[in-house]
């Protein structure tokens, strides 16, 4: 289903020490390009050893680490996220190992929100951190039950994004659901994401394979790491967590493995180049409003100040439609990023003058309060309006806000239009006389 991996995890190397050897020997040049074809020299090495970081750490210099993900990453359902999640725990492991080294910590998870959004987080989150390495998660809320197109090029340009421009080794934890880890069904985002690490040359934390070898052994009991959340795991669970993820960067420092970027990308390049782009500089009009972020939430990890600069937001109070949000872009997939929150309005989107059916549905509105009303308060508002856009012409995006019913107040907040694919623009429609 997937193409062939490339060289498996700590051979890179052994395989371009043994192709110079051999190419100043007696080896002919079929040989010779034999084993080019393998891989060795059809990839570009870049500087992200782990010894390197772990020499650095056992010297105690100032390092970074961060937690990129969502709910799992977190620690939701642990009895204190930093002290017993897997983020808590790592950070324990890393300063009882390496006690000279001065660390932090960065938590850039948000609960249920998956690679697509995190493809457009990546600069804010954890970019702007100066990381010096990287432990990343989506996999569960990606699905690990299929290998979507659209998310696995956006998990895929994250590593890629982290190797080419961080320069920082990266560690892939594959996190699972309880069905997940008692389960025998097929993965395909598992295999996916297996196969990336093969070819990036990254850490490879599979907690699922692990559990469902101990629990299928009789070595745990699943009932104590999950409780009535079968979703997010009680401590017990955060250790094996926590377990896989050290055992998977100590084996990547053994193996003195260094990050490459393969030839070609596996799954496409569409997320390599990505813009988020904020409202309030795209002079909305009418009565729409610059604001600040929420600061209350229901979850922590949902808290919006933590993760929004600035939003747009238009109350209404009369049924119909109000005024549009409007811009010009130009790449493949566009998503809106804001608030959700109790009093969330519906909206539309219109695409070059034409209203669109949402990706993924078969409804033409968006209910931007779905998920403030089912947790109660301010939290994130994340949705992929277009995708498959022809990247090489301009288009115009709209959006209209919807009031519904007779009586009754709403309102819609966004922070930013993110545009991903080449050459990933977005301008004011004012500027549409330019070629963005």
């Amino acid at each position: 289903m997937f193409p062939p991996a490339a060289i498996p995890h700590g051979h890179s190397r052994l395989f371009c020490r043994a192709l110079i050897g051999l190419s100043r020997s007696i080896v002919t040049l079929s040989v010779f390009i034999m084993w080019v074809g393998m891989g060795c020299l059809n990839a570009k090495v870049v500087n992200t050893g782990f010894a390197e970081f772990d020499q650095k750490a056992r010297d105690g210099e100032k390092l970074t680490v961060v937690f990129f993900g969502a709910s799992l990453t977190w620690g939701a359902a642990s009895s204190d996220p930093e002290a017993t999640s897997f983020r808590g725990l790592m950070a324990a492991k890393f300063r009882e190992f390496y006690p000279e080294a001065k660390f932090t910590f960065v938590d850039a998870a948000i609960g249920g929100t998956d690679s697509v959004l995190g493809a457009f987080r990546l600069d804010r989150d954890v970019l702007a951190k100066k990381p010096d390495l990287v432990f990343v998660d989506f996999s569960a809320n990606d699905s690990l039950e299929w290998a979507k197109p659209k998310s696995v090029r956006a998990y895929e340009g994250i590593i890629h994004r982290l190797i080419s421009e961080a320069g920082v080794p990266v560690v892939q934890m594959v996190f699972p659901f309880k069905s997940h880890a008692v389960g025998n069904q097929r993965l395909f985002r598992l295999e996916a994401h297996r196969q990336i690490s093969e070819a990036y040359q990254t850490g490879w934390g599979d907690v699922v394979t692990h559990l469902r070898e101990r629990i299928t052994s009789g070595q745990v009991d699943p009932g104590l790491l999950w409780g009535k959340d079968t979703i997010h795991p009680l401590d017990a669970g955060y250790k094996e967590f926590a377990d896989v993820g050290w055992a998977a960067y100590r084996q990547a420092v053994e193996e003195k493995r260094v990050s490459r970027l393969p030839q070609e990308m596996i799954f496409g390049p569409a997320f390599t180049k990505v813009a988020r782009v904020p409202w309030v500089s795209l002079q909305p009009e009418g009565t729409w409003k610059a604001g600040a972020p929420s600061d209350q939430g229901p979850l922590r990890d949902m808290l919006m100040s933590r993760w929004l600069d600035s939003v747009v937001e238009i109350r209404m109070s009369k049924a119909g439609e109000g005024p549009a949000l409007s811009a010009m872009v130009q790449g493949e997939v566009v998503m809106l990023f804001g608030e959700s929150n109790v009093e969330g309005l519906r909206y539309k989107i219109y695409l070059d003058g034409e209203e669109v059916v949402i990706p993924g549905s078969d409804s033409k509105t968006v209910d931007s309060g779905q998920l403030g009303r089912r947790l109660g308060g301010n939290v994130h508002h994340s949705k992929v309006i277009l995708e498959d856009l022809d990247p090489t012409r301009v288009h115009r995006v709209d959006v209209i806000p919807v009031l519904e019913g007779e009586s009754g107040e709403g309102v819609l907040r966004l922070e930013s239009l993110c545009v991903a694919g080449s050459p990933a623009k977005v301008l004011p429609v004012s500027n549409n006389s330019e070629t963005p």
